[in-house]
This record gives structure tokens, sequence and C-alpha cells, in this order.
């Protein structure tokens, strides 16, 4: 699932094409939010990662 939503990070990043900047920023929090939670629950499960 990290894998997942860091490719698509990168997708943003480097290959969509580019929205007004306040949409960008909306979109990249999006995905480190979601990073972030993943990234906790593997944690609260003992799941090394």
């Amino acid at each position: 699932m990290l894998t997942l939503i860091e490719g698509a990070e990168t997708w943003v990043r480097n290959l969509a094409k580019r929205p007004d900047p306040e949409s960008l920023a909306r979109v990249l929090k999006t995905m480190h939010d979601a990073r972030e939670r993943v990234h906790q629950r593997l944690h609260a499960h003992g799941i090394k990662h």
C-alpha cells in the first residue's frame, strides 16, 4: 500500500498536468496524510516494513 501511495505521489509530482498551486498542495497533502496513516497502522499492528 505504501508503494502504491508513493507511486501515485511521484506521478502527481512528475507526470500529471500541473493544476493551480493550491490544488497541487491539496493533492500532495492527501497523499502525505494517507501514507502517514498507513505507516501508523503498520506499526500499530507490529508489521515491519
